[in-house]
């Protein structure tokens, strides 16, 4: 009986031997033979769903294998890019410095003008505030005139607006394809010029209106201007 089961024993490695060869064989693409595979299971008595699992394993723990067997070279690679890392700090420390002191003498600089602008600003401000009461007056009564003008302009652009948008309207319905009678197209063209006239007429307006108030404004500047002599 000894002798019996130590040849079971012996069947059975021999088995799973053959059950691992057939997986590693299916896996590697040596066997595709559905017959082939079958008549090895029925032999080895394995069902095809565990064949199925272990020849996905065995792909698996490959590609893991694979993986792992990359950690050598990238930990070479990595140590390779700290080095040079290290020594391009090392080289550019001195630049680097420089750079800060630079960039910190910069905007020190910078921060001074801007407290200067500041200054300036207060000092600008009083010289306008103690100027002649003359010339104090004459910039009262330009800025009173620009303002005034600059109200006009809003209301302006909005009738320039409507009469070109009007003018537009018309001239497509004018020329528009279709059973449109000629009346009606005529009367649109004629819309369309008198639309179109009036927006002209309102943008010379506009025009006008804008050079008075450049005009003014270039007048205040040279006022200004006197305004802050000592």
């Amino acid at each position: 009986m000894d002798q019996v089961e130590s040849e079971v024993k012996r069947l059975q490695r021999a088995g799973e031997r053959r059950y691992r060869e057939l997986v590693v064989q299916i896996c590697d693409g040596q066997i595709t033979d559905p017959v082939q595979i079958a008549g090895v299971l029925h032999e080895l008595q394995k069902p095809l769903g565990s064949v199925k699992v272990d020849v996905e394993l065995l792909r698996a723990r490959r590609g893991n294998r694979a993986i792992v067997d990359q950690r050598p070279e990238k930990e070479s690679r990595r140590d390779e890019l700290k080095r040079a890392l290290d020594e391009e700090a090392r080289r550019f420390a001195p630049l680097l410095t420089a750079h800060q002191e630079l960039q910190s003498k910069m905007n020190g600089e910078v921060q001074a003008i801007n407290a200067f602008f500041s200054t300036a600003d207060v000092a600008a401000n009083s010289l306008r505030q103690t100027a002649p009461a003359e010339l104090m007056e004459e910039f009262r009564e330009l800025n009173k005139k620009i303002n005034s003008l600059g109200q006009r302009v809003p209301p302006l652009r909005e009738e320039y607006n409507e009469a070109s948008g009007h003018a537009a309207n018309y001239r497509r319905q004018a020329t528009a394809t279709g059973d449109v009678s000629a009346l009606r197209r005529q009367e649109a063209s004629d819309n369309a010029a008198s639309y179109g006239a009036k927006a002209t007429g309102i943008e010379r307006d506009l025009a006008q209106l804008t050079n008075k108030i450049a005009a003014l404004e270039a007048e205040q500047a040279a006022l200004l201007e006197r305004m802050m002599q000592p």
